[in-house]
């Protein structure tokens, strides 16, 4: 659960800190859905929000026994490839963050 009421990169990353990745539905302030959202229907994500989404898709994945080795890269990927890394790569890999 995040600490504060406003989605940031430094809440996901205090809950990697303690060991867990965030799952989105369990983010408090609505905001992690509606970025969900808007990446699964494909719609136009804005920097923060494209910001949040490759951080979520990160810490999902570093949570897992066995991920890609060139997953490091999620943090630097377009809106495209992170889907396409989601739909492709991570089902390869059973790993579904979504």
């Amino acid at each position: 659960m995040f600490k504060g009421l406003k989605l940031s990169v430094e809440d996901i990353k205090f809950n990697l800190s303690q060991g867990r990745p965030l799952y989105w539905r369990h983010e408090v302030s609505g905001r992690m859905a509606e970025i969900v959202r808007k990446f699964l229907d494909r719609q136009r994500l804005d920097d923060y929000e494209l910001k949040i989404i490759r951080w979520y898709v990160f810490q999902w994945v570093d949570a897992m026994p066995f991920k890609p080795a060139n997953y490091g890269d999620i943090l630097a990927m377009s809106q495209k490839e992170l889907l396409e890394y989601v739909t492709g790569t991570l089902l390869d890999y059973g790993i579904d963050p979504f």
